[in-house]
């Protein structure tokens, strides 16, 4: 009996050996499922370079060494390592992408950025003036009205384009 629940011990104690090193020869494809499946959705650091248009313009690769860079500078960034791949939950994203706004719309330097991290200025309403959130919306509306206002004087100038 007592070989019996040895064996049977044994057995467990390898099958939890066994999932917990499954992680690490499970084929990508089968990690994105899992992934996927999870609350979170995860994301690649190739894929998060292209969605940020981090690309170099003449060969169209990602620019993967800027994320690195950032991780190594912003204590907010951690990604998780799967197989020795960087993937990125939603809150990360967002901070990046608040890093990626920050330093090359903005103009900010690194230690702005951190500075504006540290202070949570990303969380202000966006409808106060004073809202990072807020400037960027304004700028982007001010763009689209002075398009519209061109459109508007050449129709005055020129009259309607013959359409059908």
């Amino acid at each position: 009996m007592k070989e019996l629940e040895e064996i049977q011990k044994q057995e467990r104690n390898i099958l939890l050996k066994l999932e917990n090193q499954l992680v690490l020869f499970l084929p990508e494809t089968c990690l994105r499922t899992l992934m996927t499946k999870n609350i979170q959705k995860f994301i690649s650091i190739g894929e998060l370079s292209k969605k940020l248009k981090l690309v170099d313009p003449k060969n169209n690769k990602p620019m993967n060494h800027t994320l690195r860079f950032w991780e190594s500078e912003f204590k907010e960034i951690k990604p998780k390592m799967i197989n020795n791949r960087r993937y990125y939950s939603k809150d990360q994203i967002d901070i990046i992408k608040l890093i990626h706004f920050l330093l090359k719309t903005k103009g900010m330097t690194i230690n702005g950025v951190k500075n504006v991290l540290k202070s949570k200025l990303n969380k202000l309403d966006d409808y106060n003036s004073y809202s990072l959130k807020a400037e960027y919306y304004k700028k982007k509306l001010s763009d689209k009205t002075k398009n519209v206002l061109k459109k508007i004087t050449s129709l005055k100038k020129y009259g309607k384009k013959n359409t059908y």
